[in-house]
C-alpha cells in the first residue's frame, strides 16, 4: 500500500527525488558513459538520499540550466537579505 502512494513522486529524471519528490538534488560526481551520455551520482539535499544513474547529454543540459537558475535565484535572495540586514544595521536598531 506505502508504495502505491510513492509511485507517483518517484522521479525518472536527475531534477527530483525519488524517495521525497524534493528538487533540491544536486550532482556530486560524473563521468562520461559513452559520446552521448553520463553516469551521475546525484544527493538530495533534503532527505539526503544518494542515487547513481545514467542520463543522456540533452537531459544533463536541461538539468544544468535549472542548477544556473536556482543559483541565480539563491544568489538574488542572499543580496535582498543582506541589502535588508544592512539597512536595518544602519539605522541603528541592533535588536536591543
Amino acid at each position: 500500500m506505502w508504495l502505491a502512494r510513492l509511485r507517483p513522486r518517484l522521479a525518472r529524471g536527475p531534477e527530483l527525488c525519488p524517495l521525497c519528490g524534493s528538487d533540491f538534488v544536486h550532482p556530486v560526481e560524473w563521468q562520461a558513459t559513452d559520446e552521448s551520455h553520463m553516469t551521475v551520482r546525484l544527493r538530495c539535499g533534503e532527505c539526503e538520499t544518494w542515487r547513481e544513474a545514467i542520463f543522456s547529454d540533452e537531459v544533463l543540459e536541461r538539468f544544468d540550466r535549472r542548477l544556473d537558475e536556482a543559483t541565480v535565484l539563491m544568489l538574488d535572495q542572499a543580496d535582498r537579505l543582506h541589502a535588508e540586514w544592512r539597512s536595518t544595521w544602519t539605522d541603528g536598531d541592533f535588536g536591543d
